[in-house]
């Protein structure tokens, strides 16, 4: 399939804006939106909250889109920011699950090795297999 160079622009800008954000950015806007506060949100990530401003800023930046509308007790998210926040949340999610679903394998992979032996084996050849 040939696709035109709009379609391979577009395409790119896509893949550059989403190398863009990272599954803390994702946290970041979750912990917003649900305090309705950047300083609260802040203090429940355990990060400064000019540092987490910042960061949502570039959020906003990189998708070239308002995530947050600041009000006078604080931000409310836009319907840009739901449908990613809700995004996210899959996200993140699934992410949770990738990686439980890879400790789970990882420790059923190394079960303990059992080795039995004949009574009549040279308990010297035994020594060597044991180092």
């Amino acid at each position: 399939m040939n696709d035109s160079p709009s379609i391979k622009n577009r395409k790119a800008e896509r893949e550059s804006i989403s190398t863009l954000l990272e599954f803390r950015h994702l946290r970041y806007l979750i912990a917003v939106a649900e305090e309705g506060n950047i300083t609260r949100a802040a203090r429940r990530l355990f990060v400064a909250q000019p540092s987490l401003s910042s960061q949502l800023k570039s959020m906003e930046d990189a998708l070239s889109i308002e995530l947050l509308v600041r009000v006078r007790k604080g931000v409310k998210v836009t319907p840009a920011a739901e449908v990613l926040i809700a995004g996210a949340r899959q996200i993140l999610a699934l992410l949770d699950e990738v990686i439980a679903a890879t400790l789970a394998s990882h420790h059923e992979a190394i079960a303990p090795l059992r080795i039995g032996y004949s009574p009549f084996i040279d308990r010297a050849l035994l020594q060597t297999v044991h180092r």
